[in-house]
């Protein structure tokens, strides 16, 4: 499971400019040297405007290790339709490298060669990758870390986005990054609050605050801080996730994680929430009996019909995982069978599942063989 801490290990750049915030016009790009596809934010007009509402940008560190996480989610998100670039400070060598390990990307990217667009847009930030959403007007709609632009999108295709309370937090945000770095905890504390008064539950203020919170040996009051997030914004994922992941650190925290899981069924409706969540107890735990048990609930009684097959292939993986774990290896191969066929059909089968499948079939075998 990715750890979200890393992002604190990103390289450090000395920055000082005004910031770009929601709400302001993005900043030219047009002049730096771009690589592959060119990239705009000047606003667009007719049917370009509607066929291009958002564009995406984003500050990369190309020599970093999450660099080429960074490249994927955005080209899955330029093959939505969403016009994506990817901008770094490094040397115009270490970009034309990270370019050279993905041929096949039709991802725009470019070298801030006086690094004077860089500082423009991240204002001193040292969190990357940085991405901010730009309108068809060429307005900057939302700033933020690119893990978090995922919840962003959802929002906004659900008519659930907001600029105004962007705009509230951008500030607010970029003052608490200055505290963590200070190791101001008093006003980290109250800032965070303040933040959450605003978006509960909000990713970046959470991840700074626990951040701080494990680094100092304070697991428990991180837990508390988040079950208080929990309890306010029930149907958010998200949350449930951040709990796992401190739950799979701190093992005296495990009975409390184990005690939000039925929140999280009767509240998360997302089924793909429930697939991936049942993944990883499956393998965060995999000793752990309650943590099986747990798994098989939230993935009991799907309605398949809506989802793709690549959605309904993951599950027939799980539900063969548990199978497995309950020592009916004939029903594992079975939904195995059909997890392979299905991601094959959606074109998304991959080595690890049809590798799974042969286990299965050479555990039955083995059955058969040792008695």
């Amino acid at each position: 499971m990715k750890k979200w801490f890393f992002c604190f290990l990103s390289a450090l750049i000395a920055l000082s400019a005004a910031a770009l915030d929601p709400g302001d016009r993005a900043a030219d790009v047009k002049d730096l040297k771009w690589l592959k596809e060119p990239f705009s934010v000047e606003p667009l007009s007719g049917d370009h405007a509607k066929m291009f509402p958002l564009r995406i940008i984003t500050f990369v560190m190309t020599r970093s290790a999450g660099a080429a996480n960074a490249a994927t989610m955005l080209e899955r998100f330029g093959k939505d339709g969403i016009p994506c670039s990817l901008i770094t400070p490094d040397t115009e060598a270490d970009l034309k490298h990270f370019a050279a390990s993905r041929p096949a990307s039709k991802l725009s990217m470019a070298w801030d060669r006086d690094r004077k667009l860089t500082s423009d847009y991240l204002d001193g930030s040292r969190i990357l990758p940085l991405a901010f959403v730009v309108d068809a007007k060429g307005i900057i709609l939302w700033r933020g870390e690119l893990m978090d632009l995922p919840e962003m999108l959802q929002q906004w295709r659900a008519g659930k986005f907001s600029l105004e309370t962007q705009q509230k937090l951008s500030s607010l945000l970029r003052e608490l990054e200055s505290y963590l770095r200070g190791g101001r905890e008093s006003d980290m504390r109250r800032l965070t609050s303040a933040i959450f008064d605003i978006d509960p539950g909000n990713a970046a203020a959470l991840r700074m605050r626990i951040f701080t919170l494990e680094n100092a040996g304070r697991s428990l009051e991180a837990w508390e801080l988040l079950d208080s997030q929990i309890r306010k914004v029930p149907a958010l994922p998200r949350l449930y996730f951040t709990a796992l992941d401190i739950a799979s650190r701190n093992g005296e925290l495990r009975e409390r994680f184990r005690a939000v899981l039925p929140t999280f069924s009767r509240h998360v409706a997302d089924p793909a929430a429930k697939d991936m969540m049942a993944w990883n107890l499956l393998n965060g735990f995999p000793q752990d009996a309650e943590m099986l048990e747990s798994a098989a609930m939230l993935i009991a009684g799907q309605d398949e019909a809506a989802r793709t097959d690549g959605e309904v292939g993951f599950h027939r993986m799980i539900q063969a995982m548990i199978s497995y774990r309950l020592g009916r290896v004939d029903q594992a191969e079975q939904y195995q069978k059909q997890a392979v066929a299905l991601m094959h059909r959606a074109g998304a089968v991959n080595a690890d599942a049809t590798a799974q499948l042969e286990y299965y079939e050479r555990v039955r075998e083995l059955q058969k063989k040792i008695k």
